[in-house]
């Protein structure tokens, strides 16, 4: 029986963390990489998963248990009718189409009746076997942990494994042979379920939620609230987490699969039938962990991997704190369905509360530092002795007044401090922490004032930061170099381009678009033809390349962020745009989708400029879209791929595509910088050009800088079908 509930609880899971990726890859080409399309699937599938818990337990109080299971078998037939999902061979929105109302739909019709089945499993299932005569069905919950295992399988596994071997239309039979195989189990697990019943003389009755003869334990709506609070800390935490060390520490690809793994883990040890460590040993650890957290949230030290370290490590004690209290705090099995509703309800609340309100609320990722302090306030000790909350209020407010009085004289002084009397001034205060750590209320609030203190002392002695402000794209800083020399924007970790301070010299491009680079390069031979056709740029950073145009050249420019057109152009921070002596155009949304409403034969040259961050844009490097590109272009004209990358090296892609499409390739990497071009602000850089015939590309190859790339017709070609960015990481 734990065998059988065990594989098929593994297996739903497995398919509904599999689902989500998967789908996301299909609508990609269709709607772009905007943040509103992973922020709507993202409200749909939790939107969803709320729906089918509240099914699981509505059905069961309506029908009883075992009628239930004979019903449910009955639903799960249903998503057979919409099985392959086939959101990649279906049509993306008209002009004029509401994108999100298209996309909603699409979700609804294709995706929504087998995810509503498949994320009712993880309640029924275990409410299935609390109801048999085994001798573990009094508690049913370890069975949980067999649910969380199939998720991190399949959180491991799609980057890893499924996205590296299949295409996206393989990958949906495969899952469609999952359900139908989930179908089985389910089938086995009813036909069970009505035998144990029969063998323990249980009489099914439509009116009870539990299918035995004792009535449901009356729960109340506190324990409603702390179910939805212990689910709610984590779920921010693990987002709040993600958005911080892949922005201010390290943009490391794939280091979001960390922190989801982790809060998986924890789930795994929480409702095992043995958990490895105890609640109240969890509870002894979290201050001791959090508060060094404390000291370096701020920091910007040269060792990106310990923060990491230190910020997954605090992460996973606070989760594991609010889940172990969440897993003690459930009820008898008679009421498992509502507890997995209001738990779920928290979770959704939790990655609303990151995703969608935070960004809009505030500037910062300060959501994190936030809902940490809510971490400590709702920590419970073993041997607490809070017994006056008063107290530990007044306790909180009179360290907040040293930390203010610290913080005042500092800034005052304009002081910046050297590490070790940073240590001195705010460790201090930490050991007072220390010293509360058994007061669940005091110390929450001193950890509150400290981190509050430190904050404001980093922020206020960070003056080469000249502008901050965050939107549903990230958050972007306008920074001064240490020299004073540029202004340079960064995102999610990224240099997107810097601007000289001197004004007689500002119009000057730098970074990876310098004169001297494979981009002037490309300029000198476009105006060596004198071809005044538009020009054509995806990426807009801080438009360094505005200032190659020619009098009265067409430029535009197609950027996904709006922030980012209002910074380059009318902020006042950068004028390359303003001071260009071309036509400048820019326009918003996808880069893909958009140019595809561009006539045909229009562009001399179109530049990409998209590659140079964390997360490849894979559906703006498919042989499908550089096949736009080419039809966009005229007869002559040329695509500029810019692939500066830390992490990944693209070139192996274009290769394979341009064999695919018989064109010719060439590249060049501008890795010897000298220490003087260094200081004068110019950057490694690494650029592919493109064009339909070798002669277009003569000017290029009579320079030793430049190399011709071998067309590969062999290895995978990436497609909107199929990509491996596992396999261009460097």
């Amino acid at each position: 029986m734990v065998v059988l509930f065990s594989v098929t609880l593994l297996i739903s899971a497995s398919l509904l963390f599999v689902v989500q990726p998967m789908v996301g890859k299909m609508l990609l080409p269709k709607l772009g990489g905007t943040p509103a399309v992973w922020n709507t699937c993202m409200v749909f599938f939790q939107a969803i998963l709320l729906a089918g818990y509240a099914y699981a337990h509505g059905s069961i109080r309506w029908f009883g248990v075992k009628t239930q299971a004979v019903v449910h078998l009955l639903v799960m037939l249903t998503p057979l009718i919409v099985l392959p999902i086939a959101l990649a061979n279906i049509d993306g929105p008209r002009p004029g189409d509401e994108p999100v109302s298209w996309l909603m739909l699409s979700l609804l019709v294709h995706v929504g009746p087998a995810f509503f089945v498949v994320s009712s499993s993880a309640p029924l299932l275990q409410r299935w076997f609390a109801a048999t005569d085994h001798k573990d069905a009094h508690d049913p919950y370890f069975l949980y942990a067999a649910s969380n295992i199939g998720s991190l399988v399949a959180l491991l596994g799609y980057p890893f494994l499924i996205e590296r071997v299949s295409m996206l239309d393989q990958q949906a039979s495969a899952w469609s042979i999952g359900y139908v195989t989930l179908v089985a189990m389910f089938a086995i697990c009813v036909g069970s379920l009505l035998m144990k019943t029969r063998r323990q003389g249980l009489v099914d009755s439509a009116m009870r939620a539990d299918g035995s003869h004792n009535p449901s334990p009356t729960i109340t709506w506190g324990q409603r609230g702390w179910w939805m609070v212990f689910a709610f800390v984590p779920s921010s935490l693990m987002l709040g987490v993600t958005t911080h060390i892949t922005t201010d520490v390290a943009a490391v690809p794939l280091l979001w699969v960390v922190p989801l793994a982790l809060y998986l883990l924890t789930f795994i040890i929480v409702f095992s039938k043995r958990p490895l460590v105890t609640t109240a040993t969890m509870s002894r650890v979290m201050p001791i962990i959090v508060l060094p957290l404390a000291l370096l949230m701020f920091e910007e030290l040269n060792m990106p991997w310990l923060l990491i370290m230190v910020h997954l490590a605090a992460f996973f004690v606070c989760s594991m704190v609010c889940h172990a209290q969440l897993a003690d705090a459930r009820p008898a099995a008679a009421n498992l369905t509502e507890f997995f509703l209001w738990m779920s309800v928290g979770g959704v609340l939790g990655g609303v509360f990151n995703a969608i309100v935070a960004p809009l609320v505030f500037d910062t990722v300060i959501e994190y530092p936030l809902v940490l302090v809510v971490a400590c306030l709702v920590r419970r000790t073993p041997k607490s002795t809070d017994v006056s909350k008063r107290n530990d209020v007044i306790f909180a407010m009179g360290l907040a007044l040293v930390l203010a009085v610290i913080v005042g004289v500092l800034d005052l002084s304009n002081a910046t401090l050297s590490r070790g009397v940073f240590v001195i001034l705010f460790g201090v205060p930490a050991i007072v922490c220390v010293a509360s750590r058994k007061r669940p209320v005091r110390f929450g609030l001193c950890f509150a004032s400290l981190m509050t203190a430190i904050g404001l002392y980093v922020g206020g002695n960070a003056g080469d930061k000249l502008h901050v402000e965050r939107n549903f794209f990230g958050v972007k800083h306008v920074l001064v170099d240490t020299a004073g020399r540029f202004r340079m924007l960064v995102h999610a970790g990224t240099d997107h381009g810097r601007q000289r301070v001197e004004p007689d010299r500002a119009t000057e491009p730098l970074s990876y678009y310098h004169r001297t680079g494979p981009i002037g390069d490309v300029f000198k031979v476009l105006n060596g033809r004198r071809d005044e056709s538009p020009i054509a740029v995806i990426g807009l950073g801080v438009g360094s390349i505005a200032s190659y145009a020619q009098p009265g050249q067409s430029l535009t420019f197609f950027e996904l962020d709006p922030a980012i057109e209002r910074l380059a152009y009318s902020s006042g921070y950068f004028s390359f745009l303003a001071e260009s002596e071309g036509k400048i155009e820019i326009v918003t949304g996808d880069g893909r989708l958009t140019m595809t409403e561009e006539p045909d034969g229009k562009f001399g040259l179109i530049v990409l400029d998209a590659f140079s961050g964390d997360a490849v844009p894979t559906h703006l490097i498919s042989v499908e879209a550089i096949r736009m590109y080419l039809d966009k272009l005229r007869d002559d004209g040329m695509v500029v791929f810019h692939i500066s990358n830390r992490f990944f090296n693209l070139e192996p892609v274009l290769a394979r595509a341009a064999g695919e499409l018989d064109i010719f390739c060439l590249r060049r990497l501008d890795a010897e910088v000298t220490e003087e071009l260094l200081a004068d602000g110019k950057m490694m850089s690494h650029y592919v050009v493109l064009a339909r015939d070798e002669a277009d590309l003569k000017a290029f190859a009579d320079s030793h800088q430049w190399q011709v790339v071998k067309s590969s017709t062999r290895g995978p070609l990436w497609t909107d079908q199929y990509c491996d960015i596992l396999s261009v990481l460097r």
